[in-house]
């Protein structure tokens, strides 16, 4: 769904990618400072800085976003960079749910949505390592996750934990339906068809 906004955002990205690699920030730098401000959501949380969490969850998202437009303008991308990321994108993601926690979620549909998150990411992950792209494929890939949890952090507080609880299962609920999609056109792929 997003990968429309994608085409728009994407030249953007690619000059502000620019500017901060002249500034001298790497992508590494990004990616890091990303992961520090996902995992900061759970003590935020645990502080009762509740507007913290989605405040977190966005500019922890925009950074590492960034990341690989300063590796582009930069000429520093690497298999070792986009190992990092993926990896700790799946930290980041787990940080956010942890976090939902604080907000009063259901935690057992907090235990359900990290593994269905991961599955996601692992289905894709070892798709691209046997050749078959899945860019594109499933209704919530992770820049769709991300943004549904943002507004799942930012309505839990404004209005109550059950709109987050209907919102997660809506969430768990997609991401399987993704994992249906993905596992389908990687068999349909990987036999002949």
């Amino acid at each position: 769904m997003l990968n429309r906004f994608r085409k728009v955002l994407t030249p953007m990205a690619e000059r502000l990618g620019s500017f901060l690699g002249s500034l001298g920030i790497t992508p590494n730098m990004l990616t890091s400072l990303a992961v520090v401000l996902a995992l900061a959501t759970i003590p935020s949380g645990a502080l009762g800085l509740y507007w913290l969490i989605p405040t977190l969850i966005i500019t922890s998202s925009l950074l590492d976003w960034l990341d690989g437009a300063v590796a582009r303008a930069t000429s520093r991308v690497s298999k070792l960079g986009a190992f990092l990321d993926s990896v700790l994108d799946r930290i980041s993601d787990i940080s956010y749910l942890i976090s939902f926690n604080y907000l009063g979620i259901d935690i057992r549909l907090i235990l359900i949505a990290i593994p269905t998150s991961l599955l996601i990411s692992y289905i894709r992950c070892r798709a691209e390592s046997l050749g078959v792209s899945l860019e594109g494929i499933g209704v919530l890939e992770r820049g769709e996750r991300v943004v549904m949890m943002l507004v799942i952090s930012v309505t839990s507080i404004v209005f109550s934990k059950v709109v987050g609880d209907y919102l997660l299962t809506l969430m768990v609920v997609l991401s399987t339906l993704t994992i249906i999609q993905r596992l389908a056109y990687v068999i349909k792929v990987l036999s002949g068809g």
